[in-house]
């Protein structure tokens, strides 16, 4: 305990990455397709959590931007988190076999914003709604991979708190 208090004091806590605000959007966006997979209404909340998942998609198509050396300059979001989320993307594009379905990777993102945005105004599924939720769990999958993967590589100290 004592540590831990040691630590915040000292900033040296690693901070929390994008990965785990992520992996929480992630879960609501897949329970909002599945959702709309059963036809089910839409509600306000549905479509914020439908909306910010675009905006994650948007962080994706900015990271591709940056490693396809396109125009970055204008970014909306920090160029280090739009490139690691767009790594977990890929990943996830290969895990999924969409790699060599999608020519082009920013096409592909753009395309999957095109279908959350349809979703989001009409509240009705389109044909791609099995594809979205697919690569969202894997997606979200491969940034639980990545936690724990850290989790299990940080080394471990434990401190028993000093009683008087």
């Amino acid at each position: 305990m004592a540590a831990y208090f040691s630590d915040r004091l000292n900033n040296t806590m690693p901070n929390p990455t994008p990965s785990f605000s992520n992996i929480l959007l992630i879960s609501k966006l897949v329970k909002v397709l599945q959702k709309i997979e059963k036809k089910q209404p839409l509600q306000h909340r549905d479509r914020g959590i439908l909306n910010r998942g675009k905006d994650l998609i948007s962080k994706i198509i900015e990271g591709a931007r940056v490693v396809e050396s396109e125009d970055f300059e204008n970014a909306l979001f920090p160029i280090e988190e739009g490139i690691t989320t767009y790594g977990y993307a890929l990943r996830t594009m290969k895990t999924l076999n969409l790699y060599e379905e999608a020519q082009e990777s920013i096409l592909f993102f753009k395309g999957l914003s095109d279908q959350l945005e349809e979703v989001e105004s009409t509240g009705m599924p389109t044909t791609k709604v099995g594809l979205l939720k697919e690569f969202f769990l894997a997606l979200g999958n491969s940034f639980r991979s990545e936690i724990h993967q850290r989790e299990y590589q940080a080394p471990k100290t434990f401190e028993a708190p000093f009683l008087m």
